[in-house]
């Protein structure tokens, strides 16, 4: 694939909360969470037309997921984003929900997912 423009690369950086300076910087220096939404404005950069993502979310605090949660259901509107995660805030925002269960995947109900919520919550 091409490099992308310079603007681009920036326009995703910032989408994904993070500082463009941070373009500058060795991977080694960058905390879990930028390492994280790095790797996530590198992917977005393909413009893919399927977004598999694995606990996307795991390594952010509280207030930079539910920014990701909200780029991504953004992205999802050009984009099928499928994400495997525990993440509540993740599953809240999700059009659909499955879970494995058994070795067996099933689609559980919007109205449902609460109680996934709850259950991962140790509720």
């Amino acid at each position: 694939a091409a490099i992308p423009p310079k603007e681009t690369s920036e326009a995703a950086v910032r989408a994904c909360g993070l500082s463009v300076s941070l373009l500058d910087q060795e991977m080694d220096t960058l905390s879990g969470g930028e390492k994280q939404r790095l790797c996530l404005a590198r992917s977005l950069l393909l413009n893919p037309s399927i977004l598999l993502l694995d606990e996307p979310t795991s390594a952010l605090d509280p207030r930079s997921e539910d920014d990701i949660c909200t780029l991504l259901r953004e992205t999802s509107k050009d984009t099928t984003v499928i994400c495997v995660t525990h993440s509540r805030a993740l599953i809240a925002k999700a059009d659909h929900v499955a879970a494995l269960e058994e070795r067996h995947l099933a689609e559980v109900p919007l109205a449902a997912s609460e109680r996934i919520v709850r259950l991962l919550e140790g509720s």
